[in-house]
């Protein structure tokens, strides 16, 4: 029983005959580009509070690399097969060295020298971008349990701040009027 007819079983075959064309450094620049939309996509993400502005957030870059026709390993282990398993004269051996490898190529280039690798540039020594990064994250977190655990003195509250490096300490001023 076949799973597609008709005009979805033509696109199918299409997309995976189209995906074959490009040439090998082609598909690298594809696949760097495309997957540095992705890392955009998720970063953006991360950045956000409520679901709604998550999915957008991940929406916008995830549907330019689709709109631009870039290439992404993971999307393409799904519609090339699918390609041929409705008929398309693409062979296995194609889809691996004309493909799969180099969008594999580019997308390890786009997400890792272009995206994390800028941005440790950009925010510092490479690496010291994520260490601050997650040593800020821990640190919030553990303030915020602290401050939740029912703090009745906000000046116990303010030092436990303090104590975490979130907050300058306060002027000896200000501690004899908390006190």
């Amino acid at each position: 029983a076949e799973s597609m007819s008709g005009p979805a079983q033509e696109s199918a075959v299409a997309i995976s005959e189209k995906k074959m064309k490009a040439d090998f450094g082609t598909a690298v620049l594809k696949g760097a580009l495309c997957n540095w939309l992705v890392c955009i996509a998720i970063w953006q993400s991360a950045g956000c509070k409520d679901f709604a502005s998550k999915a957008l957030a991940a929406w916008l870059p995830v549907s330019a690399f689709v709109v631009l026709g870039w290439e992404h390993s993971v999307a393409n282990m799904f519609f090339v097969p699918l390609g041929i398993h409705h008929g398309s004269p693409v062979t296995w051996g194609d889809f691996f060295v004309k493909n799969l490898i180099p969008v594999t190529i580019g997308n390890i280039v786009g997400g890792s020298l272009i995206v994390a690798f800028g941005s440790s540039l950009v925010f510092g020594k490479p690496g010291k971008a994520v260490e601050t990064w997650i040593e800020t994250t821990f640190a919030k977190r553990r303030a915020s349990k602290q401050l939740n655990q029912g703090f009745a003195d906000p000046a116990a509250s303010t030092r436990t701040l303090e104590n975490l490096g979130l907050e300058e300490p306060a002027s000896d001023s200000s501690a004899s009027e908390r006190a």
